[in-house]
């Protein structure tokens, strides 16, 4: 046995794969139990956005349900980054099915300075550096968040998310006028805060702006 089928061996048996949403023991290269595979609803594809809007399309392969939201919890607030294993190839793939030409770099929408002490990593950057891999595109930092919002997830209505992010985001140099960004966040909701980033980018000169999340919400 080779050195480094020997350390999986050995990672497999102290650290044994689970499922990405309930925890239970699953075999290698799943990451989907039998009970939680019905439960986690693919979304069908990329939405073209309806009238004039900042943005080209959004692309997102799973329906932010019960099942999507654990899995993301998980992500998010339990350190459980070998879930990136799984949503950044899916990611990667929905945006692909619209078509990459044209495409020149991947970005993420940032946290505040106060949210990544706390939580000591942007899950966003980490689902960007990834996607941008699997692309074989670079991952630039165009944007930093300067005011610190209440979660998103608090907000009562789309107004209320809307004015959370207004003036929050403020535009790097990374951001340049010949550019066609993918811009790349966790979960779409009401999509305030990837619209209020992608105007940014198409104001600082961006030649276009496409959206990429792992779960969408909308209808």
């Amino acid at each position: 046995m080779g050195i480094a089928r020997l350390i999986r061996a050995v990672e497999s048996f102290v650290y044994p794969p689970r499922c990405v949403c309930c925890r239970a023991f699953v075999r290698r290269g799943v990451y989907l139990c039998d009970e939680c595979e019905p439960l986690f609803a693919r979304h069908a594809g990329p939405v073209t956005p309806d009238g004039e809007q900042p943005y080209s399309f959004l692309a997102a392969p799973f329906r932010y349900t019960k099942a999507g939201r654990r899995v993301l919890a998980n992500y998010k607030f339990h350190g459980q980054h070998a879930i990136i294993g799984f949503l950044a190839p899916a990611v990667a793939a929905t945006v692909r099915e619209y078509g990459t030409d044209g495409i020149d770099c991947v970005t993420w929408v940032p946290l505040s300075p106060l949210r990544m002490r706390e939580r000591g990593y942007s899950q966003s950057h980490i689902l960007a550096k990834h996607v941008a891999k699997a692309l074989g595109l670079p991952c630039v930092r165009t944007l930093v968040k300067v005011r610190h919002t209440k979660r998103q997830s608090l907000a009562k209505n789309a107004g209320e998310r809307r004015a959370n992010v207004a003036d929050a985001y403020r535009v790097t140099g990374g951001c340049r006028s010949d550019q066609s960004i993918l811009l790349i966040d966790d979960v779409w909701t009401t999509g305030a805060t990837m619209r209020r980033c992608s105007r940014l980018l198409r104001d600082a000169g961006a030649k276009s702006v496409c959206c990429a999340a792992a779960f969408y919400a909308g209808k």
